[in-house]
């Protein structure tokens, strides 16, 4: 990172911060300032394994056997990136002090880098044993080999506390679940100093991970992250800090379980792909607890179920969700792996969670979410994306209009700021900017805030409102109002109108997902997607223009969309965006003239409930 980015990095972070957390983070300096010279010290430390650890039950989505092939052929996990420049560079740093690294002038996002390094794959490995007692002899003894063979490799390359793979203590953390699956899979072919040199491994990252705890305003996943490397290490090894490590980490998982996950159960991080990821490792971390006698995440258990219901409404083809808010692809035990059986999605019906900031309809066909949350979890917002009242539609398990992803954290700064800001989502972006302020690629700052205005329902319709202050910051400040309209189970009008002072120039996107085709009929857009369509229009004098623009279908890979664009200059409370979706056929003038009237008239009614 460059010295002024690093300065202004470094200010922003001390502005969040308490006293508390300042003295802390002077004692973590301290620590890896001493670590070069005490790192031989607490490398001999003789460490024991507890041999009557258990491994909870995990459940595989795919088809193992063949996965398993494919790990065995050389698979591993890179988050779309190739290996052999990962291996490349890691070996260029293997001799580098972790903390004289600057990530920001490697050639490839840090992130890609540390995805194989997770050891994942191994972990797929171990546990298909672990769970398949009947398999033959001659195909244990091959994966087994394969495991034990890729694990001292990893040691070997990568010494303590060298390299890459100990800048970040969540790396760290996620590494020892997988040490000890491997030390339970091969635990009859590893001799007396090999068992010791992974109880060693165990110990030293869990060591390391302790005094390195994301804590404070860094408080996030990665706090829950290291946690449950802290749980699998006071579990398996026998160490003067164990029971420590095991009381520390259970406190924090009970704070974080109420934390991060809201009182609707959604995400305080605004970012689905994390919640997932957080539910996931809770999960584990109480499963391996009580089958070990220890029942301390017994009272979060009714915690996670809200999460997961929460994300259920959000399911369509299984488990699928769409990407809002950042997205690593992150896995808590490996890809297809799971701690528990995943929900099956929410049935037809509207489901409003008013503290994380989402209403969601779910028909037979659809599946449409309107953002009307914050920007994500304070005092930084690391994960949350500028989208507020944006809107997202999924048609018989097809996506239409997308939340665009996230792409890389790191390298393409340009992308990176693209991807998080507004001009991204479904929404309205005024005067170009984005509806907070991008500090750093990940920290935020003049968080907006959205009010969830009015609600109203018949047996067939249903209108929602809400407003969002984002552009309150500006010198002549101004408001969006969103309303969502739904009449008949297949059409929508959506209405943007502001208010505030003098002219400005506002700007609607619809995002169009990858693959679909776009085409004028009359004053209808089409969208067709894989034989399924729904139609667009502007419902007044002006019309969308088709432009081009970048989405991210997963971590590290972008491709080209169309988007349906508009631009307005004006004052605000004479500009306002009316645009009208059909999920079947393309309504006649008199009907979406008729349907266009009805949305107004509800706007005139008292809302009932919020």
């Amino acid at each position: 990172m460059s010295q002024l980015r690093k300065i202004k990095f470094y200010i922003l972070r001390l502005k969040s911060s308490s006293i508390k957390e300042v003295v802390y983070r002077i004692k973590e300096l301290i620590f890896i300032k001493r670590l070069q010279s005490a790192q031989k010290k607490i490398l001999q430390t003789h460490i024991n394994f507890i041999q009557h650890i258990k491994i909870p039950n995990f459940y595989f989505e795919w088809d193992s056997y063949k996965i398993v092939n494919e790990i065995l052929k050389g698979k591993t996990y890179t988050l779309n990136e190739s290996i052999e420049p990962i291996s490349e560079i890691e070996a260029q740093y293997r001799s580098t002090f972790f903390s004289d690294i600057d990530i920001t002038k490697l050639p490839l996002d840090i992130r890609s880098i540390w995805e194989p390094a997770r050891l994942q794959h191994l972990a797929f490995l171990s546990l298909y044993i672990l769970q398949n007692p009947t398999l033959a002899n001659k195909d244990k003894e091959i994966i087994k080999k394969y495991i034990k063979r890729s694990l001292f490799k990893w040691f070997n390359d990568n010494p303590f506390p060298n390299g890459l793979h100990y800048i970040s203590a969540m790396e760290c953390a996620l590494r020892i679940p997988v040490f000890v699956y491997c030390f339970k899979a091969l635990d009859d072919v590893l001799s007396k100093e090999e068992a010791e040199k992974i109880a060693q491994q165990i110990f030293i990252n869990a060591w390391f991970v302790f005094n390195r705890l994301s804590l404070y305003s860094s408080v996030g996943n990665h706090t829950i992250a290291e946690c449950i490397g802290l749980i699998f290490a006071a579990l398996s090894i026998d160490c003067p800090f164990s029971k420590k490590w095991l009381d520390v980490a259970i406190q924090l998982l009970k704070q974080e379980a109420y934390h991060q996950i809201l009182d609707d159960g959604g995400p305080a991080e605004q970012s689905l792909n994390y919640h997932r990821f957080i539910l996931d490792l809770l999960w584990l971390s109480k499963n391996m607890l009580e089958i070990n006698g220890n029942n301390e995440l017994k009272e979060v258990e009714y915690r996670l179920k809200k999460g997961e219901k929460f994300l259920s409404c959000f399911y369509y083809d299984k488990d699928k969700y769409p990407s809002i808010g950042d997205s690593d692809d992150a896995h808590a035990i490996a890809p297809g792996v799971y701690p528990i059986i995943r929900s099956n999605p929410q049935k037809v019906g509207y489901y409003l969670f008013q503290t994380s900031g989402y209403s969601i309809i779910r028909t037979d066909n659809i599946l449409f979410i309107f953002d009307h949350g914050p920007l994500g979890m304070p005092p930084l917002y690391n994960h949350g994306h500028a989208d507020a009242l944006s809107v997202i539609l999924i048609k018989k398990e097809i996506p239409f209009l997308i939340d665009t992803g996230t792409y890389k954290y790191n390298k393409e700064l340009k992308l990176r700021k693209y991807f998080k800001g507004t001009k991204a989502h479904n929404t309205v972006t005024i005067d170009d900017k984005d509806q907070a302020v991008q500090e750093t690629s990940f920290i935020w700052s003049h968080p907006y805030r959205c009010h969830l205005e009015r609600i109203y329902t018949t047996e067939k319709d249903l209108y929602i409102s809400a407003y969002h202050d984002g552009y309150k910051r500006l010198s002549k400040p101004v408001f969006h109002r969103r309303t969502v309209s739904f009449f008949d189970n297949e059409f929508f009008i959506i209405k943007d109108s502001f208010w505030g002072e003098r002219t400005h120039k506002f700007e609607l996107n619809f995002h169009i997902a990858d693959g679909s085709m776009v085409k004028k009929i009359d004053r209808w857009w089409q969208i067709e997607n894989k034989k399924e369509s729904i139609f667009i229009c502007s419902v007044d004098e002006y019309d969308f223009n088709l432009t081009k623009n970048f989405s991210s279908p997963c971590y590290g890979v972008k491709s080209e969309i169309n988007v349906l664009h508009m631009k307005k200059y004006g004052l605000p409370k004479e500009v306002y965006f009316c645009t009208a979706i059909s999920i079947n056929s393309p309504l006649n003038l008199k009907t979406l003239e008729e349907k266009v009237k009805e949305s107004a008239e509800v706007e005139n009614i008292k809302y009932m409930g919020r």
